[in-house]
């Protein structure tokens, strides 16, 4: 429940958690939020059209635990992130992987279901290194989209296809079963490492050249496709809110493609 109203004598405005919550597209979706309170308090609202959302935090007890439930480019996602205090907690996959390391565990589920204050305040402690963690051991990658020392929690982030988001486009990472799965997207490859195994500088996810903005990204690039089977086509315009593409066959009895980018040979 959120409340709003006029103040006065000078008074401030409430302390907010706000951010974006993406995984490259914005999520469409409703992001929640528990407070480490004895019982804990949960807050939720709606995922804004940019991504953006916004909590007010009058009565809350710090730390504070989201959660992101929604879709993006057609995937069902949940995605979670962390916050020791009002200010920005963005949601995408990273922020998911950093709450991973800094709990221990791949079960975010039953964390959020029970966030006993004694470990929210231990992952409280452990979140600074497990960002750095996140941020060490993917440099390679970062460093390909200028974001090898971005914050991916409390840094401000748009998700505009550029930097930081434009790798979200082009990768999927997710852990689970105590494996860090993540799959170079345009090159349909999928890298799997124990999340005990984390090493620095040992992923490096993204194949294709990143190219400048306003180009078209289109993958996968090589699909063999047999007579009357279908591939789906996937594009990314870099650097533009506007991510609306025309599918056309140019070759002449090449088969079809749908206006969604699905290609019947």
């Amino acid at each position: 429940m959120m409340l709003a109203g006029c103040s006065g004598s000078g008074e401030s405005s409430s302390p907010t958690i706000s951010g974006i919550a993406a995984a490259g597209s914005t999520l469409t979706g409703t992001v929640y939020l528990k407070d480490s309170s004895i019982p804990t308090r949960e807050l939720s609202v709606p995922i804004a059209a940019d991504g953006s959302f916004s909590f007010g935090l009058n009565g809350l007890t710090a730390p504070f635990i989201l959660k992101a439930t929604g879709t993006a480019n057609g995937n069902n996602l949940t995605l979670y992130s962390f916050a020791t205090a009002a200010g920005v907690a963005n949601i995408n996959p990273l922020s998911s992987l950093a709450v991973v390391l800094a709990n221990g565990s791949d079960d975010l589920t039953s964390l959020y279901n029970s966030p006993d204050p004694v470990k929210m305040h231990a992952i409280l402690n452990a979140l600074p290194n497990a960002i750095t963690n996140v941020q060490t051991v993917l440099q390679p990658t970062l460093a390909k989209f200028g974001a090898a020392t971005v914050n991916f929690i409390s840094d401000p982030y748009a998700a505009n296809h550029q930097g930081l988001d434009l790798l979200l486009d082009m990768a999927a990472i997710s852990a689970g079963n105590g494996i860090v799965t993540i799959m170079d997207k345009p090159a349909n490859k999928t890298i799997q490492i124990p999340l005990n195994s984390l090493m620095p500088g040992s992923i490096d996810i993204i194949s294709a050249p990143i190219s400048s903005a306003g180009s078209v990204l289109v993958w996968p690039t090589l699909p063999a496709v047999a007579p009357n089977e279908t591939v789906n086509f996937t594009a990314v315009v870099i650097g533009s809110a506007n991510q609306q593409v025309t599918w056309s066959v140019v070759e002449g009895n090449g088969g079809t493609i749908t206006k969604t980018g699905v290609y019947t040979a």
